[in-house]
C-alpha cells in the first residue's frame, strides 16, 4: 500500500527522533525505578537479615554472659562487676547514653570496742585493790577462751548435723513474723558501667542510699511518729523491699522522667550526686532462691555532662537487665549451697583437731609427770647431802613468829624469791603446754589454701561471727582497722598474702598492746560451735587465733614473771 509522504521529511525525522528519545527516557525510568525498588528490597532484605544475625549474635552472647555470671561462685565483687559490665556491653543503647550499676543491701555491723589493757602494778604498790579489779577486767577476754576449751572437752563441741539448715543461709537479712526484714538494711553501691567512657561513673562506688534516720530508742530501734506526724518517706529504690499495704513489693521500678510531675512523692527520686537531672530510671531486684533481696541492678539515662540520653529505658534493655539479675541470683545461690557444703566439712575437720590436741595434751601431762618425778628426785638428793641446818632458836616470850620473820628481811627475802620461782616455773609450764597445742593448731594453716578462703570470701554480706574472727586475725597481723572497716574491703584482705602473714607470727614474740586489745575485743563471747554454722574456713581460723592468743598470754605470763 503506498504511505503518505510526509510534507517536510526532515520535519517528520525529528519527530521520530524526539518520540524515541521520549520513549527511551520513560523506558530507562522505568527500569531504574525497577532497579531502585529491587536495590530497596534488597536493602531491606540484607538490614533485616543483619537485624536478625545481631539479634542471634547478642542473644548468643547473652547466653554466654548469663552462663558465665552463674560460674562466678566465689567472690561476690567479681560478680558484681561482671554482671554491670555485661548488662552495660551488651545492651541496645547507643554509646554514652546508658549508666548500669549494681547495689547490694547491707545491714550495719557491730563495731568492737577495743580498750587497751592496763598496766600490772608491782607487788607492794599502792592501789591494790584497784589492782585487783583491773585483773578481774582483764581476766574476761581469756576466761572466754579457757571457757570455750572447757566446753568442747565436755563434748560440748556440735555434732555434724550443726550446720544444718546452712545451706539456706545467704548471710542476709534476718526474719520479722516469717518475713525478710529490711528495715535496718541500706543500699551500697558496689559496681558500675556506662556505654561511654570508661571509669566515668567511678564516683558511684561505695555510695550508700539509706532511710530517713528517725529517732531511736536505747536499743537502736526506731520510734514510731507522734500522732499526727507523717514520717520521711523512703527512697524509692526501697519500694522494691518495702511490701505496701496489701503485703505487695514491686517487682521492678520503670520510671521514664523521673522529673515528672506525676511522680508518686510518697517514693522520692535520690540523686546521688545532690543535682536532679532529667532522665528515665529502671531497676529490678536481685531475688534469691529463698525470696530474699539481696541487691538491685539499675539502668538510668540521665542527662549529665559525661553522657545521658534522657530517653525511657527500651524494652529490649530492660529484659536484659531483668535476665541477667536473675542470673547473678543463681550464681549467689550456688555459692551459698557451695558454703554448706564446706560448714558440713567444719564439724569432721574439728574433731579430727579436737583428738589431735586431746593426744598432744596427754603426752604433756606425761611429760611433766616425769619432770615432776626428776624435780623430787633431785630435791631429794639435795636435801640428803645438804648440811643440817642448826635448830633456830625460839622466839622470846611477847614476842610474835610473824615479828621475828618481818624482823629478818633475809628470810623474807628468801621466801620472796621462793614464790617468784614457783610463779615462773607455773607460767612456764602453761607455756609449753600452749606452745604444744599452738604447733598442733598452726598446722591448720597447711590445710587453709585460697579455696578454703574463698568460702568464706563468697558471702554477700559480712558473717557477723566468722567476720569477728577475720577482723582478729587482721588485728593479729598488725593491720589498721581502716583496712577493714567494711565487709568489702576485708574480703579482698583474705588471699594467700593474708595465710603467709598468719604463718610469719611468733606467739612468743612481744605483744603488741593495741593489736591484742583489737583481737581480744573481736573474740569476745565467740565460740567455736556458734562460728561453725557460718563458716569452715571461720572455724578454722577461729582455732588457730585462739590458741595463738593463749600461747600468746602465756608468754607474756613468763615475761613479766622475769
Amino acid at each position: 500500500c503506498a504511505v503518505a509522504r510526509p510534507k517536510d521529511p526532515v520535519d517528520y525525522v525529528a519527530g521520530w527522533l524526539a518520540r524515541y528519545v521520549e520513549n527511551d527516557s520513560i523506558l530507562k525510568k522505568h527500569n531504574s525505578a525497577k532497579d531502585l525498588e529491587r536495590t530497596a528490597r534488597e536493602a531491606e532484605e540484607e538490614a533485616r537479615n543483619e537485624r536478625a544475625t545481631a539479634i542471634a549474635n547478642r542473644r548468643i552472647r547473652t547466653d554466654k554472659a548469663i552462663e558465665h555470671i552463674k560460674t562466678l561462685k566465689g567472690d561476690p565483687d567479681i560478680l558484681y562487676k561482671h554482671t554491670a559490665n555485661y548488662a552495660a556491653r551488651l545492651a541496645t543503647a547507643p554509646a554514652n547514653s546508658l549508666v548500669v550499676y549494681l547495689a547490694d543491701l547491707e545491714e550495719p555491723v557491730k563495731e568492737e570496742v577495743v580498750k587497751l589493757p592496763k598496766k600490772k602494778k608491782a607487788e607492794g604498790e599502792e592501789g591494790e585493790e584497784e589492782e585487783e579489779e583491773e585483773e578481774e577486767e582483764e581476766e574476761g577476754p581469756d576466761s572466754d577462751l579457757e571457757e570455750e576449751e572447757e566446753g568442747e572437752a565436755s563434748g560440748d563441741a556440735p555434732a555434724e548435723g550443726a550446720a544444718e539448715g546452712a545451706a539456706e543461709d545467704y548471710g542476709g537479712a534476718s526474719m520479722k513474723d516469717g518475713e525478710f526484714d529490711y528495715s535496718k538494711m541500706f543500699y551500697r553501691y558496689v559496681a558500675v558501667a556506662g556505654t561511654g567512657k570508661r571509669g566515668a561513673h567511678d564516683w558511684m562506688l561505695g555510695k550508700t542510699l539509706e532511710r530517713p534516720k528517725g529517732e531511736v530508742d536505747e536499743n537502736g530501734e526506731p520510734v514510731p511518729p507522734a500522732d499526727g506526724e507523717t514520717p520521711a518517706p523512703a527512697p524509692l529504690s526501697f519500694s522494691l523491699v518495702d511490701a505496701d499495704e496489701d503485703g505487695h513489693r514491686a517487682p521492678w521500678i520503670d520510671v521514664k522522667n523521673v522529673m515528672h510531675p506525676s511522680l508518686d512523692p510518697t517514693k522520692p527520686v535520690t540523686f546521688l550526686n545532690g543535682i536532679p537531672r532529667v532522665g528515665a530510671y529502671f531497676a529490678t531486684p536481685i531475688t534469691l532462691a529463698t525470696g530474699e533481696i539481696a541487691g538491685m541492678l539499675c539502668a538510668d539515662t540521665l542527662k549529665t555532662p559525661s553522657g545521658g540520653s534522657g530517653l525511657p529505658v527500651s524494652e529490649e534493655d530492660k529484659d536484659l537487665i531483668r535476665e541477667i539479675a536473675d542470673a547473678a541470683a543463681e550464681a549467689l545461690r550456688d555459692a551459698a549451697e557451695a558454703r554448706a557444703e564446706k560448714v558440713a566439712e567444719a564439724a569432721a575437720a574439728q574433731a579430727a583437731l579436737k583428738a589431735k590436741l586431746a593426744a598432744a595434751a596427754e603426752e604433756d601431762d606425761s611429760d611433766d609427770s616425769e619432770d615432776e618425778g626428776e624435780g623430787a628426785e633431785e630435791e631429794g638428793e639435795g636435801a640428803a647431802e645438804a648440811p643440817a641446818e642448826p635448830p633456830a632458836e625460839p622466839p622470846a616470850e611477847g614476842e610474835d613468829a610473824g615479828e621475828d620473820a618481818g624482823a629478818d628481811p633475809a628470810a623474807a627475802a628468801r621466801a620472796a624469791m621462793k614464790a617468784a620461782i614457783a610463779a615462773i616455773k607455773a607460767a612456764k609450764k602453761v607455756l609449753k603446754q600452749k606452745k604444744k597445742l599452738f604447733r598442733c593448731v598452726k598446722e591448720l594453716l597447711a590445710e587453709i589454701d585460697d579455696e578454703t578462703l574463698a568460702e568464706i570470701r563468697s558471702y554477700p554480706r559480712a558473717p557477723p561471727l566468722a567476720y569477728m574472727v577475720v577482723k582478729a586475725c587482721l588485728y593479729t597481723c598488725g593491720h589498721k582497722k581502716f583496712e577493714f572497716e567494711s565487709w568489702a574491703l576485708t574480703r579482698k584482705l583474705l588471699g594467700e598474702d593474708f595465710l603467709d602473714e598468719l604463718r610469719r607470727l611468733d606467739p612468743t614474740a612481744p605483744r603488741k598492746e593495741k593489736a591484742y586489745a583489737g583481737a581480744t575485743a573481736c573474740m569476745k563471747g565467740l565460740k567455736l560451735k556458734e562460728v561453725m554454722r557460718e563458716s569452715k574456713a571461720g572455724s578454722l581460723l577461729f582455732t588457730w587465733v585462739r590458741n595463738f592468743m593463749l600461747a600468746q598470754d602465756a608468754a607474756h605470763e613468763v615475761a613479766f614473771a622475769y
